[in-house]
This record gives C-alpha cells, structure tokens and sequence, in this order.
C-alpha cells in the first residue's frame, strides 16, 4: 500500500515539475487527489489463518478501555483472503489463471480427485509457466515439473494452454518411460529363462502376459 501511494505522490510531482507548477512546501496542491490503494494478503495455507488481523489485536488494552482507545489509534488492519476451502460459488467467479490455482487447493487433498478435475478444466492459461511454478511449489508434485519440462520445448505453445492438454504431456511421457522399461524388463527376462534353459518358458512367456507378468514377479520383483 505504501509504495503503491509513493509511486502516484511520484508521478504528480513529477507532472507538477515538468508543468512548473510545483508545490514546494506541500509536495502536491490542494487539489491533487490520491487513487485509494487495498493490500490482500493471499493465505495458501490449509490451517486456519488465527494470527491477528489488526493492530489492536496485539495491544495490551484492558476490555474496558477499548473504546477510548480505538478513538485515538489508527487500528491498522490486513485483509486475508484464505484460498483453502473457498465454495465453488466463490472460485467460479475468478476469471484469470487463479482460478486453477483456487480449484488445486480445494481438491488437493485428492490427488485422484484433483487430477480428475484438471482434466475437465478447459481454462486457457495465459500465464502458463507461472502457474506451474506455484502448483510445483505448493505440492510438491514431480508432475508439474515434468510438464514444465515438457512445455518449454513446444514450438505452438498456444496448442497447449489448459491444465487438460498440459497434463498429456506428463502421461505421454510417462507412457513412453513405462513401454520402454517394459521393452527392457521383457529382455531381461529372456535371457534369465534362456541362459537356464527353459526355452518352453520364455516362448509361452511371449505369448501370454498374465504368464509374463508372473514370471516378472518371480525373477525381477515386478
């Protein structure tokens, strides 16, 4: 709040300068007028927010005594907006990229919950990279790092600019790792059943997956 009243008291004096027309004792005229400035403290936080909100709360003020001196002090207060458990009325109504951030904290606890959801959320991100920076530093999710990962390498990231198509880029990815170590444990495999000599095996193994799959178990504790 502080800078955002400095930095106008800047400007106008600065115009005031540059019109010859400054104020020299007052720094600005009379009628010379500030924009009211707000400061929101977002709270990401999933405990409730009971630190005080005010600076009458810290006071050491008997009960008694609390109107005369709210009648003296400047009880300087902070708006906390607490994102964590928001109604879907109240999230429904951001329009810009904090909505997907509003909805991962309410459904975060669920994280079959939660990527359901973002599979239905067809919000074009305008501040993609952004967003995956705080969904990663509020989850701590290996996927979004992996789709951020992913991301700064498509040529039209314009083709990808909802959290649904951002998250096939972490399942394709993980489909590829997942066909290749099943390509390589199948090879290994193999040659275990070969270099012991159950050819009969290793043939019905090619053949039927629930077989290979047990085999798998057997010899490579998969």
């Amino acid at each position: 709040t502080y800078t955002g009243y400095a930095k106008q008291i800047k400007e106008l004096v600065a115009k005031n300068n540059q019109n010859n027309h400054s104020a020299y004792t007052k720094v600005l005229h009379d009628n010379q007028t500030l924009v009211p400035m707000v400061t929101f403290i977002l709270y990401f936080g999933k405990e409730e927010w009971k630190t005080p909100l005010s600076l009458m709360d810290i006071l050491k003020i008997p009960e008694e005594e609390t109107p005369f001196w709210k009648n003296l002090i400047n009880d300087y207060k902070i708006h906390v907006i607490s994102l964590n458990g928001q109604p879907k009325k109240i999230r429904k109504q951001y329009q810009s990229d904090f909505s997907v951030i509003a909805d991962y904290l309410e459904y975060s606890k669920n994280k079959k919950q939660l990527t359901q959801h973002l599979r239905k959320n067809n919000h074009k991100l305008i501040h993609v990279e952004q967003v995956l920076d705080l969904l990663q530093a509020l989850s701590n999710d290996s996927r979004f790092q992996i789709i951020q990962e992913k991301y700064q390498n498509i040529e039209n990231k314009k083709e990808c600019d909802t959290m649904c198509l951002l998250l096939d880029l972490c399942e394709e990815d993980g489909i590829r790792k997942g066909v290749r170590k099943g390509m390589e444990d199948g090879m290994h495999l193999m040659q275990i059943l070969l270099q012991e000599g159950k050819t009969d095996e290793a043939m019905k193994a090619t053949q039927d997956e629930e077989y290979r799959n047990t085999l798998l178990k057997k010899y490579l504790n998969q």
